[in-house]
């Protein structure tokens, strides 16, 4: 069954989406049929870490300590007010803006740093750019 549902929804994307269903009947192979997570990936099609992913949520959600649809919008919702916030906090009001066509072209410039240059503690202390220049070397390597 499980094998069934696998072909029906592979997308043409860089990255394969799988209905929950799927999800389910693929963490049940290991928390109830006894396959180890590398066997039951390998028989699906899916990475390990993947399967991993997919039974931590599952365990998680079973305990209750995942965040609800409305909890993660509100989450994400805030994360964004923040980064506003420190953008302008970090730069808008500790530089002088004497126009407003100085303003967009500063805030521009900031942006470009903030993104592409900023070094980020969730990347390992590396720009965005030097980290995704490193998940590209390592999974050439693979």
């Amino acid at each position: 069954m499980v094998n069934k549902l696998r072909g029906q929804y592979e997308s043409k994307k860089s990255h394969k989406s799988y209905p929950q269903v799927f999800k389910d009947e693929a963490v049940l192979m290991v928390l109830e049929q006894g396959y180890s997570v590398a066997d039951a990936a390998k028989s699906l099609g899916v990475s390990t870490s993947l399967l991993y992913n997919w039974k931590e949520k599952h365990q998680a959600l079973q305990q209750g300590i995942t965040l609800e649809e409305s909890e993660r919008d509100e989450l994400k919702r805030l994360r964004r007010e923040n980064k506003e916030l420190r953008l302008k906090h970090d730069w808008i009001f500790n530089v002088a803006q004497p126009t407003r066509e100085f303003m967009k072209q500063d805030v521009t410039a900031y942006m470009k740093y903030y993104n592409l240059e900023r070094l980020h503690s969730a990347n390992g202390d590396l720009s965005p750019v030097e980290f995704e220049n490193s998940q590209l070397k390592v999974s050439s390597l693979a």
